[in-house]
């Protein structure tokens, strides 16, 4: 029987034969998507679509843009965001 995390029917299953004739099941691994904007679903450059298991692996400025809500929001919706900041602030 598989593994509990495996008994899902979004796993890709491939039959794979052995050498003594019998037969097994190997399991792929699901693919990430490319992350997005939080505000517009735009993708994000500069940040890899890595598993978690592997963003853990990088090191922090791998893993996001060295700015304001990097990560987060793409650098159009956070130009929007910082001209509406500014024309909203009381002088």
């Amino acid at each position: 029987m598989p593994r509990p995390a495996q008994r899902t029917r979004s796993r890709k299953r491939s039959p794979k034969r052995l050498p003594g004739g019998g037969a097994t099941m190997h399991y792929k691994k699901e693919k990430t998507g490319a992350p997005r904007c939080a505000r517009c679903s735009r993708v994000l450059s500069g940040i890899p679509g890595l598993a978690q298991s592997k963003m853990g692996k990088l090191t922090a400025s791998q893993k996001r843009v060295q700015r304001m809500h990097g990560g987060q929001l793409c650098h159009a919706c956070l130009k929007d965001l910082l001209k509406l900041a500014v024309r909203e602030r009381p002088v």
